[in-house]
């Protein structure tokens, strides 16, 4: 199982980018052997309505956008009881602060999922973590 991080997810629903096509290949390819942590979908939709980004979406237009990812077979994982204890404890292990907390939290939310591979363009974000393999989609 591979988690697919939140910019793959925006760029495979943002027609207007040149990372488009290969972002909604990967993720309709793959759909099955997928998961979006339920941090992605809350981060995607925050940037697909932001009204800041280029062309943003209506919040009806952004929640059939995500849907129709989970309609292709992609998997929802959520954090467990004590996944937010294990990503404070080694954010303060690990002087981590600011929103690479958020990273932090995406790791350990899949790891207590069983998942062990993330998809994303931001591979140095993720590099240090141990056990987790990370692929970048766009220089597969």
């Amino acid at each position: 199982m591979i988690l697919v991080d939140s910019n793959i997810i925006i760029y495979a629903i943002n027609e207007s980018s040149s990372k488009h096509y290969a972002a909604k290949e990967f993720i309709e390819s793959k759909a099955d052997n997928l998961c979006v942590a339920h941090q992605n979908l809350l981060e995607s939709y925050r940037v697909l309505t932001y009204p800041n980004y280029p062309n943003p979406m209506s919040p009806a237009k952004a929640y059939t956008a995500l849907a129709s990812l989970l309609d292709l077979g992609v998997g929802v994982v959520c954090p467990r009881e004590n996944t937010v204890v294990k990503a404070l404890r080694y954010a303060s292990q690990h002087n981590v602060s600011f929103n690479k907390i958020f990273d932090v939290y995406l790791y350990f939310t899949a790891l207590d999922n069983g998942v062990y591979s993330i998809a994303t363009e931001n591979t140095k974000d993720f590099e240090d973590f141990e056990g987790l393999e990370v692929i970048n989609p766009f220089s597969v």
